[in-house]
């Protein structure tokens, strides 16, 4: 880990509130949605997708999967939909 990416240790929360604002990082808007989204470790400030791609590429990665598998697990019929207070990110 390099200093830039040492300064800006993201985490990824689950956003119950669809908390907005700006970037942490660059002040850009962030379009966050309910569910998991990228922040500054222990805040709740939010970064934008594009922030979290320059600093964390693996962890955004692994953000879009888990949101993609939350997508396909409501629209099979035979799974349940994810009951979101119990929900916690596998990471």
């Amino acid at each position: 880990m390099n200093n830039e990416q040492a300064r800006h240790r993201l985490a990824p929360q689950f956003n119950e509130g669809v908390i907005n604002g700006p970037c942490a990082l660059c002040g850009g808007r962030t379009n966050p949605e309910r569910g998991p989204e990228l922040f500054l470790m222990g805040t709740f400030a939010p970064v934008c997708y594009e922030c979290g791609r320059q600093y964390e590429p693996q962890l955004m990665d692994m953000l879009f999967e888990y949101r993609q598998s939350l997508l396909e697990a409501d629209v099979r019929p035979d799974s349940l939909a994810a009951d979101d207070d119990n929900l916690s990110l596998p990471f």
